[in-house]
């Protein structure tokens, strides 16, 4: 019994049993963050595009006419030059 325990105690059998159980806690952890479904939201202040003019409605959403103004802004900020 005595010979056991010296063998499972050496400096190479603790850290290879402390790796084991490190590799047992993380691998779950990392499968389970892994399944889930990240979810990306815009942090703009104001729209990308922005449509105006005489005949466009108060959403924003339609027009009347073919003529409009459209305004883009880019969410990286203006160009570099």
């Amino acid at each position: 019994m005595e010979e056991v325990n010296k063998g499972l105690l050496n400096k190479k059998n603790i850290i290879a049993l402390l790796v084991i159980g490190i590799m047992l806690l993380v691998i779950p952890v990392g499968v389970k963050l892994a399944s889930e479904q990240q979810l990306f939201k815009s942090r703009a202040a104001a729209d990308p595009i922005t449509f105006s003019g005489d005949s466009v409605s108060p959403d924003k959403r339609t027009t009347t006419s073919t003529t409009f103004t459209i305004e883009l802004r880019s969410p990286l900020g203006p160009p570099a030059p």
